[in-house]
Parts: C-alpha cells; sequence; structure tokens
C-alpha cells in the first residue's frame, strides 16, 4: 500500500472515529411534559390549545373531531394527517397552511437532536403568571405608538401607567418562581431580564449603529460603534432603519376579523395602506416605538440581527476571547478556523437546529393557544351575556378566574380591559380582542416556544462563545424623536458586548410580544432551549480541533457559565 493511501486509511478512521464520539456525546433525551389541559375543560378541551386554521363558529369554538384530528397529527409528526384535516377557510378563499409541523422528526448530523432539550409546562389558564401575561401583551398594544425614549424619563404617563398596572398583579409583587420577574419600573418595562437587559436605552446599540467606516480610535478596551446606521456586507451596504408602519393602526379588533383570522384565511401580511408612502416608496426609520420593533420582527430572515451584530463586531475589531490558537502568533492568524467565517457559518448555521426543536415542542408538546386566542376567549366571555345556553364560556371556571384577575388590573382611573375596549372601538372594533399590529395575526403555529427566542438564544449563544464580552460599547445612540437619524446619548453609559447581545436576543423576542403574537414565558423558556442548543454544537465542534481552545459562554438566566475545551495534549478527542 502506498504512503497516500495509509494516510487516506488513517484520516478516514480517525474521521469516523470522531464523528462517533460527537454523537455519542448527545446528552439524555428529555421526558416531555404539558399542562395537560388539552383535556381538561370538558366541552372546551382545546380552549387553551392552538387551533387556528381550523373552522371557527358564530361563538369562536372548533368541533371537537377537527382539533383531536389536528392533535392526532401532530403527535404522529406525519404530513399526510395534517392533510386530511377539515380547515377553517371558505371555500373561495386561501387557506395559510401550519408551517413545517412535521420538523420535530427531522434528525441532525451535527449539534443536538429536535428532541434532547425540552421546556417545562406553560402557565395554566387560571393562573396569575398567565393573567400577568395576558396583561403585559394587552398594554403592549396600549403602548405600541409610544417612544421608547419616553419608558425612563418623566415624560409619558402611559408608560407610569402601565407600569402600575402590572405592580397591582400577584404574579409581579410576588418575586415568582425562577423568573426574577419581581417589581416593575420604566427602567424595565418590556424589557428581558438578563444580565444588561435594563442598562441604558431599550434597543439594543446592535439593532441601532452601523460598522461604515469605523475607523475612529476607540477608548482603550472599548468597542467602537458609529452613528452611520449602515452595515456593510463586502460591497453591499445595509441600512438599519425599518419601514415604517402606520401609527394607531391595528387589526382583529372585532369578532368577524378574529374569526376571519383564526379560520386560517390568507390574510395578506403586507399591504401599502398599512405603511407611510412618499413619492410612492416607503419612509424608513430607526426603531423608535413599539410598532417599529413589531414591524422590524415581522419581516426578519430570523437569525439576520445576529448576523449583522457579528459583522459589526468584525469591523469594530472587537477581541475575541482569549484562549485560542492564534492569541500572540507572530506568522498566522484565524480565517477559516477562529476568524470571521467561522464564527458567520456557525452565528447562522445553528438557527436551523432551533427551528426543528422549537417546532417539536410547539406541535408535538405543548400546542399552547396565541394570545390573540386567548384574547378571543376573554372578549366572548366578557360580550355574549349571562345566559349560559347563549354563552357557554361562563361554564368554563379557569376562564372566569383569568377575567376575573383581569378585570381588577386598573390603566389610570379605568380597568385594563375598559382601555382595550375603548382602543378596539376607535378602530371600528369591538370587544377585548387583542390590537394586533399584524393583519394576519400570529403564524400558523402554537405559540410555546417561540421561533424568534428560540434563534436568539441560539445565535447569541454562539456570539458569547467567540467575542470577549467584557468590553464595553460606544459612544452610545438613541434614535431622535422622529426616528429619521440616530444621536449620540449625553449620559455616561456603561455598556458591555455582553449586555447589548442580551438585549438584542431580548429585543427581538419580546418584539414578537409586542406585535401580540407571544407571551413572557414564549421568551423566556425558548431563550434557555435554545442556549443549550448552541452549547451542544459548540461541544460536538471542540471534538475537532488539533490545538488548545477554552470557550467560556456565560448563560443568559442562571448565572453559570459553560466552558468548552479541545481536546487535552497529545490527544485527538477531549476527554468525556
Amino acid at each position: 500500500m502506498s504512503n497516500s493511501k495509509k494516510i487516506n486509511v488513517s484520516r478516514r478512521k480517525e474521521a469516523l472515529r470522531i464523528r462517533t464520539k460527537a454523537a455519542k456525546s448527545l446528552p439524555p433525551f428529555s421526558t416531555h411534559k404539558n399542562n395537560g389541559e388539552e383535556n381538561d375543560f370538558d366541552k372546551f378541551k382545546h380552549l387553551s390549545s392552538f387551533r387556528k386554521g381550523l373552522k371557527h363558529n358564530g361563538l369562536g369554538l372548533v368541533k371537537e373531531k377537527d382539533y383531536n384530528a389536528f392533535a392526532d397529527a401532530c403527535k404522529s409528526l406525519k404530513l399526510s394527517k395534517f392533510e386530511k384535516i377539515p380547515v377553517g377557510t371558505a371555500k373561495n378563499k386561501k387557506f395559510r397552511k401550519w408551517e413545517s409541523p412535521e420538523a420535530g422528526a427531522y434528525f441532525e448530523i451535527n449539534g443536538s437532536d429536535a428532541q434532547v432539550e425540552t421546556m417545562p409546562p406553560a402557565p395554566d389558564l387560571d393562573s396569575d403568571e398567565l393573567a400577568a401575561e395576558m396583561a403585559e401583551v394587552y398594554l403592549m398594544a396600549l403602548l405600541r405608538d409610544e417612544p421608547f425614549t419616553n419608558f425612563n424619563n418623566r415624560g409619558s404617563s402611559k408608560a407610569q401607567k402601565a407600569v402600575d398596572a402590572l405592580n397591582s398583579m400577584d404574579w409581579f409583587c410576588k418575586n415568582p418562581r425562577g423568573r426574577r420577574r419581581g417589581k416593575v419600573t420604566k427602567n424595565n418595562l418590556f424589557r428581558g431580564i438578563a444580565e444588561g437587559d435594563d442598562k441604558g436605552p431599550v434597543i439594543s446599540q446592535f439593532l441601532l449603529a452601523g460598522n461604515k467606516d469605523i475607523s475612529q480610535k476607540p477608548a482603550v478596551g472599548t468597542v467602537p460603534l458609529n452613528d452611520s446606521g449602515m452595515i456593510e456586507y463586502g460591497a453591499h451596504r445595509i441600512d438599519q432603519r425599518v419601514r415604517l408602519a402606520l401609527q394607531r393602526k391595528d387589526f382583529m379588533t372585532s369578532f368577524s376579523s378574529w374569526q376571519e383570522v383564526q379560520n386560517g384565511n390568507d390574510i395578506p401580511n403586507i399591504n401599502k395602506d398599512d405603511f407611510v408612502f412618499k413619492r410612492n416608496e416607503p419612509v424608513y426609520r430607526f426603531i423608535t416605538t413599539p410598532r417599529d420593533m413589531a414591524t422590524y420582527v415581522h419581516f426578519d430572515a430570523l437569525y439576520q440581527s445576529y448576523l449583522n451584530a457579528c459583522l459589526i463586531l468584525l469591523a469594530a475589531r472587537a477581541p475575541f476571547q482569549t484562549g485560542f490558537p492564534y492569541d500572540g502568533l507572530k506568522n498566522s492568524k484565524g480565517f477559516a478556523q477562529f476568524g470571521g467565517p467561522h464564527i458567520l457559518t456557525l452565528v447562522t448555521e445553528v438557527a436551523t437546529r432551533a427551528l426543528k426543536a422549537v417546532r417539536f415542542q410547539k406541535f408535538t408538546n405543548h400546542r399552547r393557544a396565541r394570545p390573540e386566542a386567548v384574547a378571543g376567549a376573554i372578549s366572548l366571555y366578557k360580550t355574549l351575556g349571562n345566559d349560559p345556553q347563549k354563552n357557554p364560556y361562563l361554564a368554563v371556571k379557569p376562564l372566569a378566574k383569568l377575567v376575573d384577575k383581569l378585570d381588577r388590573v386598573q390603566f389610570g382611573k379605568i380597568t385594563l380591559l375598559e382601555s382595550v375596549y375603548r382602543h378596539n372601538k376607535k378602530q371600528n372594533g369591538e370587544g377585548y380582542f387583542l390590537p394586533m399590529a399584524f393583519p394576519e395575526g400570529s403564524p400558523m403555529h402554537p405559540a410555546y416556544g417561540a421561533g424568534h427566542a428560540t434563534v436568539a438564544g441560539a445565535c447569541v449563544t454562539i456570539l458569547k462563545a467567540f467575542f470577549d464580552t467584557s468590553k464595553k460599547i460606544g459612544p452610545v445612540y438613541v434614535p431622535i424623536s422622529n426616528g429619521s437619524r440616530i444621536r449620540k446619548t449625553n449620559a455616561s453609559m456603561k455598556l458591555t458586548v455582553l449586555g447589548e447581545l442580551h438585549k438584542l436576543a431580548a429585543n427581538i423576542s419580546i418584539g414578537r410580544n409586542m406585535a401580540g403574537v407571544h407571551y413572557f414565558t414564549d421568551y423566556y423558556e425558548s431563550m434557555v432551549l435554545g442556549e443549550q442548543i448552541a452549547i451542544q454544537m459548540l461541544k460536538e465542534q471542540a471534538y475537532t480541533y488539533t490545538e488548545k481552545v477554552e470557550m467560556r459562554v456565560p448563560h443568559f438566566f442562571d448565572g453559570k457559565t459553560t466552558v468548552i475545551k479541545s481536546p487535552p495534549k497529545g490527544s485527538t478527542l477531549p476527554q468525556p
């Protein structure tokens, strides 16, 4: 046998050994549990479960056999079963279609399996937690056009009323289980709860600043940004500004429009009448209000904000962690490994793993109803009258408890639900339906977990594994009042790469809540899911390194750090 062939055989054996070792490193598969409410409510088994796309009658309910067929298809993960389900769309209408319901059945050859990690049961319908989450999404809708710069100063009575409303609820004032959701202030209103989320402006610098011509000499230990708002993609440039949706224009504020969307009718998600146009061109501005944030996450390509953040950090020459093989070398530097292409690839590649895992949780495990559906039940409970024959919702005791909790929440001088009622009337609507930022409402898949939040947790974990996140960021920018440009803030803010990456993940995740399509637990638990998926991918990659490498990955919420090491000296594989 020639020397070349011997080398090839040896290399093949070693490649197979590494792949086998990586495959065997998968953590134990979790036991998947949901909250059990799918079978709790007698004739209303589906009330707190996702049923969008099934036919809803004049009372907003679906046939039990239709829901059972949907649930059976979700458990089977077979597309053929979804094709046999009677859908709610009228014959002359186009059906929106459920999105990748079988994705959780697919296998991976790199990173965690879609069914390894799990998420805890979603909050029960009558829990203090769900009441708090519904109050929060209602308030987000009412404050959708309030500038973020008003949230943490004395200029916004609406923001203060929202703070007071949430603090009146048991879930917030009792500082409950593991969520660190204690007292609400203007500094943490509608923000995430990871380190840095409550520091500085509401919106992350990675959604505002640019990397165009970053040439100024930064202060020692600081990652420089600029006010161009332009991100350079090689020979192209991308503008950080987003299309400006019309203020005070919400959707699904009446029973007829709500029912049409719940039936799965394909409502166009973009209409020129929904946006500000000038000379037949849309107006763009920097993210200034919750509606702007909702618009961003309406049309984004899921991982794009994290790719942008990576490009900004690379252009600013943000240092990588110490412990990478090219540190201090005179003649070699990273590129294919521990350079730009390596991290740019991983920060996008991990997204598809995250999506498959969260699809399994959505369709097969939890099937949680979207906020729009729960709000629909609240509205019908309150508006169909006191006759049990005409108002079957009165028989659902957990729903009655939820409504009672929300009826006691004040928003200034009137109740929160009364504020929603008045808001909907101004929108030519009715009742207590959740005012939605999107005409089509939520996507065609269940609420829990959240795709955006799982991808956020995964992609930002990759960024934290590569960059030195302790470095400060500066200058700090906020949009001017009309959002046409960004300006430096006068305040001295000690923002870090870690904090702004955490804030970026929270902005994108909670931006979906601002649109009305998710709850807080969708953000929180999905971020944890994405984090674990990314960590497993990084651990498996470590089996392939031939140089000494050590990555330190700070977690989002529990204060822990995962350390990922390459093989010990003299071995091609890390120790188990």
